[in-house]
């Protein structure tokens, strides 16, 4: 959240001040010399580009809809978002989740399920995606089922850095991970995470 904060503050809004100067500087030359005055536009451009870049990064680091509404509505938004140029239909159920959890286990959940989804658009060939969230007794639990090709865990465990990201934030909450071939004939991965 910190290195969000300071690249959209900092970087970003020292990137903006830059930028708009070598506007200027670029409007001044090319009234005097055109090719300088090109060259500057170019590196205005450029200079525009890495603010753009800045700042997707810093709200993809924090996504704003996570940070101010929650993170049943910062799923719904992921998953509008993702699945919007996939060939899969998706549905996104939850249930007993009225207040707000800690911000390392909101982060956690919402970055394992970007991940999930990542991975089955990616990979899976699957046409249907179910997403369950639930708080059940003293634990949140997070289902992601589809309905693709399924895999082989060894493989995927051999070469899968997405898959070595979800065992890193599960552990990060003290929370379980279970991968296991979907009753649906694709994969069913189930993340439990206790809540103090």
């Amino acid at each position: 959240k910190r290195i969000a904060k300071d690249l959209h503050d900092g970087i970003g809004q020292s990137l903006s001040g830059i930028r708009l100067a070598m506007e200027n500087i670029s409007i001044r030359l090319e009234q005097n010399n055109e090719t300088e005055g090109a060259k500057v536009k170019e590196l205005t451009n450029t200079l525009d580009q890495a603010c753009h870049e800045v700042r997707n990064i810093s709200h993809q680091m924090m996504p704003r809809v996570l940070q101010e509404d929650g993170l049943i509505p910062a799923i719904e938004d992921m998953l509008e978002k993702s699945f919007s140029h996939a060939n899969i239909t998706y549905q996104f159920d939850h249930f007993g989740l009225s207040e707000r959890f800690a911000e390392n286990v909101e982060i956690s959940l919402y970055r394992i399920t970007q991940e999930l989804v990542n991975n089955i658009i990616k990979h899976s060939g699957a046409t249907e995606v179910q997403v369950q969230l639930l708080r059940n007794k003293k634990q949140l639990v997070l289902l992601v089922e589809d309905n693709g090709k399924g895999f082989q865990y060894e493989k995927l465990k051999a070469k899968g850095i997405g898959l070595m990201n979800i065992t890193s934030r599960v552990e990060t909450v003290h929370g379980e991970f279970n991968l296991e071939p979907s009753p649906v004939s694709g994969t069913l991965a189930t993340i439990r995470v206790p809540l103090n």
